[in-house]
C-alpha cells in the first residue's frame, strides 16, 4: 500500500535547549524531541542508559512473597521447577532462571510445553505430570497470567504456583501465592513493558544481593536483550538498558550456545545490532518451539559444553531453513485465498484457516498478511475439529481489547495489543468471524488506518557525514518505542539502479546531487524499480548508517521508501497550462520603486521545506505565495507530507482563493492577484519565492501592513523566475515559427490559444505553453501584422498583408515585457549578490 509520510516537527525551543546543554547536534536534538525526550535529564538518562538506572524490583507487586516463598523452598530443599514458553522470550526466561539456580549451586527442573500438542501456556495434565516428579513449587515465566482454573487445579494437588507474566491481564488474576507482572492493577512499578524475559531478570534481581548483580547481570543480559527484541517490545527505559548492554556483551558473551549461534548465522565478526537479533538469530531460537521442541533451544542457552553447543547450534539452523520453507508454502496459500474471494478482500478483519496449517509458523504468517494488507488478521491451522492460531495487528488497532469481546466464543485466548494467541472450536469460526468485523468496522468508520512512515528532518547532502552517523549511533538500540530515525531528501537524481536478492526482492541505487554521490539500499524495496528509473528525479525516506567491507567503511543510505518527485496531485500538463494560463503581467505596474525588503522575516538556508513546515505548525492560518511553476510543482509535491500525523489540507488556486470561507485549510495561491486578496483573512503571509516585479513587493505591504509577512530564500531561487520570463517572452525565432503555423494553417477565424499551442508543441515538441503564443499574437498585432482579439483564450485571428520588416523594438507589447524582466532584474541582483537587507 502506498504509504503517508508524516513530518515529526520538534519543537525548536526544546531541540535548542538539548543543543546547548547535551553538545548534540540540531539533527539529534529533534529526533529526541520526537522520540518524547525533550528534557535534559531525560535526555541524558536515554543517552547514558546506565545499569545503575535499572529500577528497584520489590516495586513490583507480589515480589516480597515470591523471593520469600523462593527463598524458603531453598530452605526446605524443595523441588522447584520453572514453566516457560516456547518463543524466544519464553526459552530465554526458562534459561536465564536456570542459569541463576545453577549459580547458587540449586538443582532445578524446568517444562516447557509441545507448541503442537499442548499449546501456549500452563495446562493442568503438564502440572499433574510435574506434581507427580515430585515438584513443590513451579514458577511461571512469560505465561501463567490467565491461568486461573490451573492455578486452581495446583493447588488441590498441594502443589505452589508463583506466575511471573508480562501479557495483559484479565478481570480476574489466578490465586498464586505470587503474581508478578507489572500490568496488573495496584502495581506501582515505574516501567510497564518488560517482557517476560525482563520480569525473569527483575526476580533474579531481587534474589541477589544487590553487589553481586552488579557483576552476575552479565550472566544474562545477553539472553535478555535477545528476548526483549524478539518479542517485540518497547525499547526505552529499561529495555533500553537491558538491550544497550547486552548487544554490547554479545560479541563477548560467555555463553557458548550464543557464540555458536553467531557462527552458524555468519555474524561472528559482525556489529550485532538489534536488527540483526530480530531477523536472524532470534528466528533460530524460535525455530525449536516451532518445529521441533523448545527444549532444545534451552539446552543450548545453558550448555557449558562446547561440542554440544556447536551441534545443538546446527540443528536449530537446519530446523530454519524447514521453517522458512513451511512459512513460505502457507504464506503463498493465504494470500490466494485472500486474492480469490471478494468477501475476505473487502473484510476489515481477515481470518483464514486450513487443515494441515502449522500451528507454529501461523504467528510469522499472520505478521506477513498483516503488512501486506494493513488489516489484523488471524491466522489458524485446523486440526479434529480445533483450531489454533496467532493473531497480529496494525498500529493503533487494539487487537487484545478487540478479540476480548469474542471470548465467550474462545476455548483459549492470551495476548497483547498488537499479537495474541487463541484455540476456538471449528463450530464457532463463522460467528468469530462475523463479530470481529463487525467491531473492526465499526471501529474503522471512527478511526482512519494507513500505513504511515514518520520522518525526523529534510536533508541534502552536505548534511550527511560520517560525524552525522557516529551521533545517530548513540541513539541505538533501534526498534519498538526507539524507531531509527528516518529523514527525507527530496529530488535526488538517480545515477543507477538495479534489484539484488532472490526475487528481485529487493533495490541497490547509486544516488547524486551535485557530483556528490551516495549508495543506497532499499530492502523489500524492489518493486519501485520502475518509479525509481522512469523518474527524473525521486523523493526518499532514509537512515544513514556505516556499510564494513573488507575492511572500508562507507556511509550508505538504508532506504525505506521511495516516491517520484513528480507524482503530483494533478496532472502536469493541466497544471502547467493553468498556470501559464492565469499569469498576469498585463495587470502588474513594472515600475522601478525602491522596496524595502527589511519589511519581511527572511529565512536564508536550504532547508527552506523544515522551515516551512514548522512555521505552519505553529501558525496553520496562513497563505502562502507562490509565482515560479518550479516552486508551484514544489508546493505541490510537499503537500502530499502530513505535518506531525496532522492531516494538514492545503488549498491551491489561481491569482486569488476560490473558497474564502474555508479556514481548516492552508491556502496556497499560485501567480497571486495581490490586489484581490483579503489578507485580513491570515495571521501570517508566506512568500516561497520571489515575486517578477518590484511593484508587486510594495503592493504587498500596503495590503498586508497589519500581516506578519515571512520570506524563503534558497540560493538560486531567482533562476526561476528568469526561467519563467524566458519561457514567456517570444525570441524571432519563436516569432517567425508562430507566424508560419498562422499562415500555413489560417482555415477559419476562430482559434482558443490551447489549439494553437498544443499543434506548436506537436512540431516543435513542447517548447510552447499559452502565454508565449498570447504574447506573440499581441506583438503581431501591435507590428499591424495581423487583427486578434483575446476573449477568454477563444480568439479571432485576420491575417494582413506586410509590406515592411519589423522592428522588435517599436513593438509596445515587446517594449512591455522587457521592463518587466528589467524590474526582475533588479530583484535577482539584489538577491544574488546577497544584498537584500
Amino acid at each position: 500500500m502506498e504509504k503517508t509520510w508524516i513530518y515529526s516537527i520538534a519543537d525548536r525551543k526544546k531541540t535548542s535547549l538539548l543543543e546547548k546543554k547535551i553538545d548534540v547536534s540540531e539533527v539529534v536534538s529533534k529526533v529526541l524531541v520526537n522520540r518524547g525526550i525533550d528534557e535534559v535529564n531525560s535526555a541524558r538518562k536515554f543517552l547514558d542508559s546506565s545499569l545503575s538506572n535499572l529500577h528497584n524490583p520489590f516495586l513490583l507487586k507480589g515480589m516480597q512473597t515470591a523471593v520469600s516463598r523462593i527463598n524458603d523452598a531453598i530452605q526446605k530443599k524443595e523441588s522447584i521447577w520453572i514453566y516457560g514458553d516456547y518463543d524466544v522470550d519464553g526459552i530465554s526466561s526458562t534459561s536465564i532462571m536456570l542459569k541463576y539456580f545453577s549459580s547458587i549451586n540449586y538443582e532445578v527442573n524446568f517444562y516447557i510445553p509441545d507448541r503442537l500438542v499442548e499449546g501456549y501456556g500452563l495446562k493442568c495434565e503438564s502440572i499433574k505430570k510435574i506434581r507427580e516428579q515430585g515438584a513443590d513449587l513451579i514458577i511461571t515465566v512469560d505465561c501463567g497470567i490467565t491461568s486461573y482454573e490451573e492455578v486452581e487445579y495446583a493447588k488441590k494437588l498441594d502443589l505452589d504456583i508463583i506466575i511471573t507474566d508480562h501479557h495483559e491481564c484479565q478481570e480476574s488474576l489466578p490465586k498464586a501465592i505470587a503474581v508478578i507482572n507489572p500490568k496488573q492493577k495496584d502495581c506501582n512499578y515505574p516501567f510497564k513493558h518488560l517482557c517476560g524475559c525482563g520480569i525473569a531478570l527483575k526476580l533474579i534481581q531481587a534474589l541477589t544481593p544487590s553487589e553481586v548483580f552488579k557483576e552476575s547481570i552479565f550472566d544474562y543480559i545477553d539472553l535478555v536483550a535477545m528476548a526483549t527484541v524478539a518479542d517485540i517490545v518497547s525499547l526505552v527505559d529499561e529495555n533500553r538498558i537491558f538491550v544497550k548492554h547486552g548487544l554490547n556483551h554479545f560479541k563477548d558473551s560467555k555463553n557458548k550456545g550464543i557464540r555458536e549461534l553467531l557462527n552458524v548465522c555468519g555474524l561472528k565478526n559482525e556489529k550485532i545490532t538489534a536488527g540483526r537479533i530480530g531477523f536472524t538469530i532470534a528466528p533460530r531460537i524460535n525455530a525449536a518451539g516451532r518445529i521441533r521442541t523448545a527444549s532444545m533451544a534451552v539446552s543450548l542457552l545453558t550448555t557449558e559444553d562446547e561440542d554440544e553447543a556447536k551441534k545443538l547450534a546446527q540443528i536449530l539452523d537446519e530446523e530454519n531453513k524447514k521453517r522458512q520453507v513451511i512459512e513460505a508454502a502457507i504464506y503463498e496459500e493465504a494470500v490466494h485465498m485472500i486474492e480469490s474471494s471478494k468477501k475476505l478482500k473487502n473484510d476489515a478483519f481477515l481470518v483464514i484457516h486450513k487443515e494441515g496449517w502449522h500451528h507454529g509458523v501461523v504467528g510469522i504468517v499472520a505478521s506477513r498478511i498483516a503488512e501486506k494488507y494493513y488489516k489484523p488478521t488471524v491466522i489458524l491451522g485446523l486440526e479434529n475439529g480445533i483450531l489454533k492460531g496467532s493473531a497480529r495487528s496494525i498500529p493503533g488497532f487494539n487487537l487484545f481489547s478487540t478479540m476480548s469481546e469474542c471470548i465467550e466464543l474462545l476455548v483459549k485466548f492470551g495476548g497483547h495489543e498488537q499479537a495474541a494467541g487463541l484455540t476456538l472450536k471449528l463450530e464457532n469460526i463463522e460467528v468469530f468471524v462475523e463479530k470481529l468485523n463487525k467491531i473492526a468496522s465499526e471501529i474503522m468508520k471512527i478511526k482512519k488506518f494507513t500505513p504511515e512512515i514518520k520522518f525526523d528532518a529534510i536533508l541534502a547532502m552536505t548534511d550527511i557525514s560520517e560525524e552525522l552517523v557516529i551521533e545517530l549511533e548513540r541513539l541505538e538500540p533501534f526498534g519498538i518505542g526507539n524507531p531509527a530515525p528516518k529523514f527525507m531528501y527530496r529530488a535526488i537524481a538517480v545515477d543507477s539502479t538495479r534489484c539484488v536478492g532472490k526475487d528481485d526482492k529487493h533495490i541497490k541505487i547509486r544516488l547524486v546531487d551535485s557530483k556528490k554521490y551516495i549508495d543506497g539500499i532499499g530492502f523489500s524495496l524492489g518493486e519501485k524499480i520502475n518509479i525509481v528509473k522512469d523518474a527524473k528525479t525521486i523523493d526518499i525516506l532514509f537512515t544513514p548508517v556505516f556499510n564494513e567491507y573488507k575492511g572500508r567503511k562507507k556511509i550508505q543510505l538504508i532506504i525505506k521508501d521511495i516516491k517520484d518527485t513528480n507524482q503530483e496531485i494533478i496532472k502536469q500538463t493541466d497544471f502547467e497550462r493553468s498556470y501559464y494560463n492565469t499569469m498576469q503581467f498585463e495587470n502588474r505596474n513594472a515600475a522601478m520603486h525602491e522596496v524595502d525588503f527589511t519589511k519581511i522575516k527572511w529565512h536564508f538556508d536550504d532547508a527552506k521545506n523544515e522551515k516551512l513546515f514548522e512555521h505552519l505548525v505553529l501558525n496553520p492560518k496562513s497563505i502562502i505565495l507562490v509565482n515560479t511553476l518550479e516552486k508551484a510543482n514544489h508546493l505541490l509535491n510537499l503537500a502530499k507530507v502530513c505535518l506531525n500525523k496532522k492531516e494538514v489540507s492545503f488549498l491551491f488556486d489561481f491569482n486569488d482563493i476560490s473558497d474564502k470561507n474555508n479556514t481548516s485549510r492552508i491556502h496556497i495561491v499560485i501567480n497571486p492577484n495581490i490586489a484581490k486578496i483579503q489578507f485580513n483573512n491570515y495571521n501570517s503571509v508566506i512568500l516561497f519565492d520571489l515575486f517578477f516585479s518590484l511593484e508587486d513587493y510594495n503592493m504587498l505591504f500596503s495590503r498586508a501592513e497589519h500581516n506578519r509577512i515571512i520570506g524563503f530564500y534558497e540560493k538560486g531561487d531567482e533562476l526561476f523566475n528568469s526561467r519563467v520570463l524566458d519561457s514567456i517572452i517570444p525570441k524571432r525565432k519563436e516569432l517567425v515559427a508562430i507566424y508560419k503555423y498562422l499562415k500555413e494553417t489560417l482555415c477559419c477565424s476562430t482559434y482558443t490559444i490551447d489549439t494553437i499551442t498544443n499543434d506548436m508543441n506537436v512540431q516543435y515538441g513542447n517548447l510552447f505553453n499559452s502565454r508565449i503564443v498570447d504574447n506573440a499574437l499581441e506583438m503581431f498585432r501591435d507590428g499591424n501584422l495581423l487583427e486578434y482579439q483575446n476573449n477568454n483564450h477563444v480568439i479571432t485571428l485576420k491575417l494582413l498583408s506586410v509590406n515592411q520588416k519589423i522592428d522588435l523594438l517599436s513593438i509596445s507589447k515587446y517594449k512591455e515585457l522587457l521592463r518587466y524582466q528589467e524590474s526582475f532584474n533588479i530583484i535577482k541582483n539584489r538577491f544574488s549578490a546577497g544584498g537584500i537587507l
